[in-house]
């Protein structure tokens, strides 16, 4: 692999009369880069040492999830509505089997952190009571067998707001803030026929991606009790991994409906940018030039879900149904899929044998099942993804992250909270502080308006048009969503440059599908890959996905199945 490094813009002028004058200036200056790759490669490696070391403090925990015993938790949400619909299933026994598997797994993952169980169950039996009377009289002005997600249990990620549910985003200030009316994305799935069990769990603020906070705790991943389940949609794709739910509604503004879907074994939509409902979420963007980085999306355990649930996410909305016209048939065979890798940055955690032999297996699949035209993706800028994600976020007059997570209620004393953290006694955790120093020091009107911070917001205008020309005509680029497997917990904080990998297609407005691909041969944990297409091909990445699952099977039990 041959990894361009480019200097300084200040050091141009050097580097040109190297080029000119010095015999064999372009051979020494790639020498040189290479030597700098290296070195920080080298770096790279005994960082993610040390996170490894930290890790050993949690024991591996593998094989804990109770089986599976009911059949019931092993269908789409498209069958259970069809035995909704037809009288075959009752709601309220549907209901009622995943209530009892949530209270089975929940006290190992920590994945549902308040339910609504004894609502769910009332609004079941008045289900079971409006369809028994439309089944009986087909005069009956009701359409509750036309709805999509009918009897379908569902939870929702705890920064959305469902009324009577908490909304805290994992601050202690708000641990007993109660919610007094439904999200519009909240309203659309009740609305749909969806009922709602309970909220997930999330990271402090949702600053990090390892779920971790001192209101509820944290999230365990399934398949290894001792590894993160990702964030900010971590508790989400928990208790979907477990087989507690089989949908759910996240948010995604850096990778949250990506990232935790990878760790998890499960699948995840981050929608076009604009395309949906924002409106009530917490934490709030803060400025209007960040909408467009954070949307809502679907979360589900099988890929033949997601279309359904985002048509019901953007239900509300007739325009974004119009622009993505999800129902339009898809051709893949007219599809281009591009193939990269690893994003060629040296200081990011290099990209494992079992992420880069999934990614194998699909352009196996892809060439000779399917006779599909694939590429090898040549995308030098894409090695600065977190780099353009930072400056995007910070290139506003937005008020401080210090602000925000007070409410705009003062400023966190981010170095005192840090310090009263090391001996227990803070109410914020560490990583929250060290964001908002980090912040301070490097989102400053100064910082702006110096030339290497435009050089990297100009990078990503050049990334999104070179994206944008590669990807004309329903083509497809297909990359890992992360280097490696789920990290142990306390083995993220050296490695949050990965995160460029997913957090720069928020930034390029495009539409991504995470891609459950079963369990990895050396990890034994959870692989897959994201796709990525053109703003508004949101139904090409699903497709992808949907032909991806049915050929290689998607989420695997992180346990075993007995049913009887």
């Amino acid at each position: 692999m041959i990894i361009n490094f480019n200097f300084d813009p200040d050091m141009e002028w050097i580097i040109s009369f190297i080029e000119i004058y010095v015999p064999f200036g372009q051979s020494i200056l790639w020498i040189i880069s290479m030597m700098i790759a290296i070195y920080i490669r080298i770096i790279r490696c005994f960082l993610d040492s040390l996170m490894e070391i930290t890790g050993l403090y949690h024991w591996t925990q593998r094989n804990r999830i109770p089986p599976i015993t009911h059949p019931l938790l092993l269908h789409t949400a498209t069958e259970l509505v069809e035995k909704t619909r037809t009288g075959q299933l009752k709601c309220e026994t549907l209901v009622r089997v995943f209530i009892d598997r949530i209270k089975l797994v929940n006290p190992l993952i920590n994945a549902v952190v308040a339910n609504c169980f004894n609502d769910a169950i009332r609004e079941a039996k008045e289900y079971d009571r409006r369809i028994e009377m439309a089944l009986n009289d087909p005069l009956i002005e009701d359409n509750v067998l036309q709805l999509p997600l009918l009897g379908v249990p569902i939870t929702i990620k705890e920064c959305i707001p469902v009324k009577g549910m908490p909304n805290t985003a994992g601050l202690y200030s708000r641990k007993d803030f109660r919610v007094k009316e439904d999200a519009q994305v909240v309203k659309n799935v009740r609305k749909a026929g969806a009922i709602v069990l309970g909220v997930t769990n999330v990271p402090e603020f949702l600053l990090w991606w390892d779920t971790n906070n001192h209101v509820y705790g944290r999230a365990r991943n399934p398949y290894d009790l001792s590894r993160i389940t990702g964030g900010s949609s971590g508790g989400e794709a928990a208790i979907q991994a477990a087989a507690g739910t089989i949908i759910g509604v996240g948010s995604d503004i850096g990778g949250s409906l990506r990232i935790p879907p990878f760790f998890c074994g499960t699948f995840g939509h981050k929608p076009s940018s604009y395309m949906t409902n924002n409106q009530g979420n917490f934490p709030y963007c803060g400025h209007k030039s960040r909408e467009k980085l954070l949307v809502n999306g679907p979360l589900c355990r099988y890929a033949t879900d997601l279309k359904p649930l985002y048509k019901v996410i953007i239900a509300d909305d007739e325009k974004a149904l119009a622009q993505l016209d999800l129902d339009r048939p898809v051709d893949l065979k007219k599809s281009r899929f591009y193939f990269l890798y690893e994003d060629g940055d040296p200081f990011k955690t290099p990209v494992s044998s079992d992420v880069r032999e999934t990614l194998q297996r699909a352009r196996n699949f892809l060439e000779k099942d399917c006779g599909f035209i694939c590429i090898d993706a040549q995308i030098p800028l894409m090695k600065y993804n977190f780099l353009i994600f930072l400056a995007t976020l910070g290139d506003c007059d937005a008020p401080s992250l210090g602000e925000e997570i007070v409410e705009r209620r003062g400023q966190l004393n981010a170095g005192i909270e840090l310090i009263k953290g090391l001996f227990g006694r803070s109410k914020f955790r560490k990583i929250t502080c060290m964001n908002v120093l980090l912040e301070n020091a490097v989102h400053s009107p100064e910082t702006r308006n110096k030339r290497f911070f435009r050089k990297i917001i100009e990078m990503g205008k050049q990334l999104r048009d070179q994206l944008n020309s590669m990807l004309e005509d329903g083509s497809i680029l297909i990359m890992p969503c992360l280097p490696e497997r789920a990290p142990k917990h306390s083995g993220t904080f050296l490695r949050v440059n990965n995160c460029g990998y997913t957090s720069v297609f928020n930034v390029m407005e495009m539409p991504v599908t995470q891609v459950a691909m079963g369990i990895g041969k050396r990890s034994k944990m959870p692989v897959g890959f994201q796709i990525i297409a053109k703003r508004l091909n949101d139904r090409y990445t699903l497709a992808a996905a949907e032909l991806f699952a049915k050929k290689f099977g998607g989420w695997q039990p992180p346990c075993g199945v007995q049913i009887n």
